[in-house]
């Protein structure tokens, strides 16, 4: 296999910034379909079966080869993978994920165990959702692959942190907010535009005919690049579709099978039947934006909780949705109150979120409508405003491979060196 730095050339940073998914690519030359080169993916066992069924074996010409033999591998026991482990990241009961890396490229491993319980078609599925989402706020797919009873899925890019940890970090009176007012304000605008991003990555699904299921804010990745000589880049991503499910048209984008789900983000009909639609990933996306404010109007999530808090400390979105409405009433108050104009009702904003988290399903704005009100929707802040009409990062490709950021750090001072022995060689 070749070494990652002679997959990439040494270039300047900006160069490197360009498309590089050949970054993955090494040569295998002599083959003429992908299950006749030694090593490459065997169509006649269990996963090889799985991939195809779910068409995700794709044309050696196209396919991210980050192995060497293909996207999608299936290693034997004493295999070595060509991953090098950085540090893990986070677990849950049925999976490990970690920070690896391929070659220069730093990539999420998503491991989980196939015992009892657990499919390896079940969990492809998770991986044909992935596969076939190519959006500029979601998750990208790099590859999977399989080693006796481990599975994992490969994934781009390693997030700096969850939606979870950016609100709390910039949550007023916070160090952060309190040393650095500049960030803070950087980070306050990046906040606003992240509403038309996760709209627009929840319709993308939808007309994709693909239900999440699951939104809720650790499922939602912040990544802050550090570009250097250029100000920080923060982009947003919707992750983990472990329980996705596919619909079509004619379902009528509803389905009566129980799923697993988050009880404190879920929709009443979810809670109450199991019953879900492209409607319930509204509502959830809805719980999910009323946090956003909260913390956009420098208030604090805990305080949000709190507020909404019942007797018996349940705080959960569709068992207090009153105490919702009225807390984001009350943020709108704060607004005019410090703009020093007086507005009778909600502002145009809140009265989506509201629509949003509405406990009739039929009463939500579909997730095109909600792009189109977006759009027009201009957010007030404390001294500030935030106007989506001029967003326009969703329509961009998807983002390109990029060698982790300390390498592009060696790369700079290597190239600077390069510079300079030319020109001393020019004085000679």
């Amino acid at each position: 296999m070749e070494d990652f730095e002679e997959a990439l050339p040494q270039q300047m940073v900006e160069e490197q910034d360009a498309d590089t998914p050949a970054a993955f690519y090494t040569a295998t030359p002599g083959y003429s379909s992908s299950y006749q080169t030694p090593g490459r993916l065997n169509p006649d066992t269990d996963f090889g079966k799985a991939l195809t069924q779910q068409k995700l074996v794709e044309a050696k010409e196209v396919e991210v080869n980050w192995s060497g033999r293909g996207q999608h591998v299936e290693f034997e026991p004493n295999d070595k993978i060509p991953l090098q482990l950085e540090r893990a990241i986070g677990h849950s009961a049925t999976a490990i994920v970690e920070s690896v890396r391929c070659r220069r490229i730093r990539l999420a491993r998503k491991s989980i165990r196939c015992r009892r319980g657990i499919k390896l078609e079940d969990l492809i599925r998770e991986v044909s959702y992935l596969h076939n989402l190519r959006h500029p706020h979601i998750i990208q797919l790099v590859g999977t692959y399989l080693q006796k009873n481990t599975f994992a899925i490969l994934l781009y890019p390693v997030a700096t942190g969850d939606l979870t940890k950016f609100m709390d970090e910039w949550q007023p009176y916070s160090a952060v907010y309190a040393e650095l007012p500049s960030p803070a304000l950087e980070a306050q605008l990046d906040l606003a535009r992240f509403f038309l991003c996760l709209a627009s990555a929840v319709a993308f699904m939808h007309e994709q005919g693909i239900r999440h299921m699951d939104i809720k804010p650790s499922n939602i990745l912040v990544h802050e690049r550090r570009p250097l000589a250029r100000p920080h880049v923060r982009s947003i991503y919707i992750t983990d579709f472990g329980i996705s499910e596919a619909f079509t048209v004619e379902d009528g984008s509803q389905t009566d099978s129980p799923a697993p789900m988050t009880k404190r983000w879920c929709s009443p009909e979810v809670a109450v039947r199991g019953h879900r639609g492209r409607s319930s990933d509204i509502f959830s996306l809805g719980c999910v934006f009323s946090e956003m404010y909260t913390t956009l109007q420098r208030k604090s999530r805990d305080s949000f909780q709190k507020f909404r808090e019942q007797d018996d400390g349940v705080d959960t979105f569709h068992l207090t949705l009153p105490k919702v409405r009225q807390w984001l009433c009350n943020l709108d108050k704060m607004v005019y109150t410090h703009k020093r104009v007086e507005k009778q009702g909600p502002s145009d904003f809140v009265k989506l979120l509201i629509e949003m988290i509405n406990s009739d399903p039929s009463g939500r704005p579909t997730s095109e409508s909600l792009m189109s009100r977006l759009r027009r929707t201009v957010i007030y802040g404390p001294g500030t405003k935030y106007d989506m009409r001029y967003r326009n990062c969703c329509s961009a490709p998807v983002e390109t491979y990029r060698v982790a950021e300390e390498d592009q750090i060696f790369e700079a001072f290597d190239f600077a060196e390069h510079i300079d022995e030319e020109d001393n060689e020019d004085y000679m």
